[in-house]
């Protein structure tokens, strides 16, 4: 009895025993319980509306709470406290700025994303990095340059302009992409023509490879050969070689030659377009080779014509009668007209140059508003008082002068003008080479000449703000048809006498003043 009392107590500890260590092992493994932290405010400062709330739920988005911290009631997720404050700028740029429950703040600055998708993404990820403090580690791959000092780290996000425009260009691509429908692959197809042949079946909803037409084609798109007698038409992309007697079309893309006798259209050009008219509507990369040749937007290559245009930038070669060019353009013109909506960074070469600016603008007339412009005034030793007006680029300039020249016989009226060249000496001086034309008329009666080609070199320095004096030395031949016509000056000079003609030549010095 004593036995069985003495056992019973024995396993009644052992189970005890038990319940205890599985009790204390439960607790070990479960741990203390969670406990909710304070939540964190979101201000939002620069936005409202619909586009508050989508700036809060990226910001919120940013929050990661850990194992064992509990949600607040109001659904924000709780990080330890602290307010995270999101602006946008003006120009679009994000400011956020995160004070923790502890004091410390940290900060994040980044650039307008391109689009409403990546800024939201972006402040999720700011949000990421202000709380976990980990910027260097999260933004590397978005090119961050950290600064800052004391307790505020601050954080400039920078958006390479180079993936802006790699995303443009795609966002153009998708878009030219999603405008063509899917299209029926045709290896080879005939029309009589348009909708008399192939095309009366797939109405344009085909891509070909070789197209023919006697009077003409018609086609979705062109991926090889498409010969039309009088009409080669696509109403989609060609990509190759596209003959049209009359007309050729690829409205949206053109990828390699186009000849048509009279209209050719292309979307986008990457290649050639040869006919008497020519027009891309978008982009053109390439040549356009006809009477009028036009890029409605950005050219990158040739245009030779008559007519040629550039509505947007330009960078390449034209070379006709009058040359357009919109925006900021490079490379040459070369034509009787040329013309630059803006800055010209390259070579104009015609009769009339127009730019805000140009490099180089060699011509008659040169019209640079923001270029080299002068006004000059000055007497030279063979008796000419003249004044001048003067335009060009930094190194080329044109010239217009009007005189009299009153000390020999009756006073002679000059008009004439010239072109030259402009070297920079000093900040403050220069040296101009120029080729001059001067007209002299004798008598009243207008019977007698004096035709005075010459060259010129003048020495200027600037004494004032847009104030300069001049000093020139020119050599002048003097033709003229009357006898009575006075020798203008005999230093290092000669007189020719060919029948009714004379002919003398003479060296000259000249002063005076520039202005502007």
């Amino acid at each position: 009895m004593m036995r069985q009392r003495s056992f019973v107590i024995l396993a009644t500890l052992f189970v005890l025993v038990l319940v205890l260590v599985s009790g204390a092992r439960v607790a070990a493994e479960d741990g203390p319980a969670a406990v909710a932290e304070p939540a964190v405010e979101i201000v939002v400062v620069g936005a409202s509306g619909d586009e508050g709330e989508t700036i809060q739920a990226a910001a919120r988005a940013g929050f990661d709470p850990g194992p064992g911290t509990a949600a607040v009631p109001d659904g924000s997720p709780a990080v330890g406290g602290g307010t995270l404050t999101v602006e946008v700028a003006e120009d679009g740029a994000l400011i956020l700025t995160y004070r923790d429950a502890a004091g410390a703040t940290r900060a994040r600055r980044a650039d307008a994303p391109p689009t409403d998708t990546e800024r939201t993404t972006m402040i999720t990820l700011l949000v990421r990095s202000l709380v976990d403090d980990e910027a260097k580690e999260l933004l590397d791959s978005l090119g961050v340059a950290a600064s800052g000092s004391g307790a505020a780290i601050v954080v400039e996000v920078t958006v390479a302009q180079d993936a802006q425009d790699a995303q443009g260009d795609q966002d153009a691509q998708d878009a030219r992409d999603t405008e063509e429908p899917d299209l029926t692959h045709v290896p080879a197809a005939i029309d009589f023509a348009p909708y008399v042949g192939f095309s009366s079946f797939t109405r344009g909803g085909d891509v070909r490879n070789f197209s023919l037409g006697a009077v003409g084609d018609w086609s979705g798109a062109i991926e090889g050969l498409s010969i039309g007698g009088v009409l080669s038409l696509a109403e989609h992309h060609v990509t190759g070689l596209q003959l049209g007697g009359v007309v050729a079309t690829a409205p949206t893309h053109l990828t390699g030659l186009q000849i048509s006798g009279i209209f050719g259209l292309a979307g986008t050009l990457e290649g050639g377009q040869v006919g008497f008219v020519n027009l891309a509507t978008e982009e053109a990369t390439g040549a356009q080779i006809g009477f009028v040749n036009t890029a409605l937007e950005d050219l990158s290559g040739t245009q030779v014509g008559f007519v040629n245009a550039a509505a947007g930038d330009m960078g390449g070669f034209q070379a006709g009668f009058v040359n357009i060019a919109g925006n900021e353009s490079a490379g040459m013109q070369i034509g009787f007209v040329n013309y630059a909506s803006g800055d010209f960074d390259g070579v104009q070469i015609g009769f009339v140059n127009v730019a805000d600016e140009a490099d180089v603008g060699i011509g008659l007339v040169n019209i640079y508003p923001e270029g080299r412009n002068h006004v000059s005034v000055d007497v030279d030793t063979s008796g000419f008082i003249q004044g001048e007006f003067s335009s060009g680029s930094e190194y080329f300039h044109s010239l217009a002068l009007v005189g009299v020249n009153p000390f020999h016989g009756e006073p002679a009226p000059v008009f004439g003008g010239g072109v030259g060249g402009r070297i920079p000496l000093t900040e403050a001086a220069d040296l101009s080479i120029d080729g001059l034309m001067r007209f002299a008329i004798r008598h009243p009666d207008q019977s007698a000449y004096d035709l005075l080609p010459g060259l010129r070199a003048t020495f200027a320095y600037e004494l004032l703000p847009g104030v300069a004096v001049t000093a020139a030395a020119s050599y002048t031949v003097q033709v003229t048809n009357d006898p009575r016509t006075p020798d203008y000056g005999n230093l290092l000079g000669w007189t020719h006498h060919t029948g009714a003609t004379t002919t003398r030549s003479f060296v000259s010095f000249a002063g005076g003043v520039r202005f502007f």
